[in-house]
This record gives C-alpha cells, sequence and structure tokens, in this order.
C-alpha cells in the first residue's frame, strides 16, 4: 500500500538523543590510561568504560520500542 506524501508529513517525528560516555575504541586507546583515572574518580556515574557494542544495544532497544515513548518537549518557553 502506497502512502500519500499527506500523510508522510503528517506523521510526528520523535527524536531521541544518546549520549554513550566514553566508548573504548582504537581511536581512544592513546589516551587509555589517563581516562581510566578519570573514570575511576567518578568521571561517569558507572565508572567504566563503554563499548560500542553497548550504544548498539541501546539503539536497538529504542527502535524495537522496549522503552515507553519519551515525552515531547516544547521548544517554547514558559513563559511564553
Amino acid at each position: 500500500m502506497e502512502i500519500s506524501l499527506d500523510e508522510k508529513m503528517s506523521v510526528k517525528k520523535q527524536w531521541v538523543e544518546i549520549r554513550p560516555g566514553i566508548i573504548r575504541t582504537e581511536m581512544t586507546a592513546p589516551v587509555k590510561e589517563k581516562y581510566d583515572q578519570l573514570i575511576a574518580n567518578g568521571l561517569v556515574p558507572q565508572r567504566r568504560w563503554g563499548f560500542p557494542e553497548n550504544a548498539g544495544k541501546a539503539v536497538a532497544a529504542l527502535a524495537k520500542g522496549y522503552f515507553p515513548t519519551p515525552p515531547v518537549w516544547s521548544s517554547r518557553s514558559a513563559a511564553e
């Protein structure tokens, strides 16, 4: 079944921001010791490195609808 352009445009789009933290990759390897210390001192709440698969699992879970729909926030201020 073909969806008309009007129907496509009327669909609400939902955006979710994912902030994976510090991910252990080849790019972060040169600063591993520095970040090991920062993480141990509380730089991030879980006090551990993240891995690429952590971010992938979070994205997959959101895409599959395993989490409730986040609230939609207005970009207008409360004073308006």
